[in-house]
Parts: structure tokens; sequence; C-alpha cells
């Protein structure tokens, strides 16, 4: 298996624009789930959505759980600070000792 680990350390900026990025961070992987179910749907009209469904509600959550946090946070003076972990495998499809993929955030 092929990995790669990245780490962007303390990324500043306004708390809008930490927000939007935040946001489109978690948006763009619930739309990731959304696209690979109906891709599979289409080969497929019998998958299950259960396990697309709970991933999605997690990062819904945590997008909700982050909305709260900032939201005492509006002042022009506010800063947000991030670290983004990124860990990235490469495996062949057909491996069936492949596990699973994630995205932790």
């Amino acid at each position: 298996m092929n990995n790669k680990k990245i780490t962007v350390e303390e990324f500043s900026c306004n708390i809008r624009d930490g927000k939007s990025a935040l946001f489109q961070i978690l948006n763009t992987q619930i739309n990731n789930y959304k696209l690979q179910f109906l891709s599979e749907w289409e080969r497929n009209h019998n998958i299950c959505s259960k396990e697309k469904d709970r991933k999605i509600e997690i990062l819904e959550s945590s997008k909700q759980e982050l909305l709260e946090f900032l939201k005492d946070f509006d002042s022009p003076d506010a800063e947000i600070k991030y670290t983004l972990h990124l860990e990235v495998d490469i495996t062949n499809k057909l491996d069936s000792t492949h596990s699973k993929k994630h995205l932790a955030i």
C-alpha cells in the first residue's frame, strides 16, 4: 500500500474565511459520498444507502458542532487557526485485504 501523510499546521485567517474554508471541506466530502453512492446505485439499484447516510450524518453533525463553536466569535478582531491532517492511502481495488478508507476531520 502507498501511504502519504500531510499536515498543514496552524493556518490562520479571519473567522469568515476560516468558516468558509472548513465548511467547504466538509461539504465537499458530503457531496463525494452522495456522488459515490449514486454511481454505485446506477450499477446496482438494490444497494443500501445506510453506510452513506451514516457517514453524511457524522459530517453534518461535525458541521453543526463547528457552527455552534464558532458562532460566538464573529468579532472583526477574531482569528481562526486550524491544523489539517490528511492521510492518503492508495490500494488496489481488487485486493481483498483492502480494509477501509476513511478521512478524519
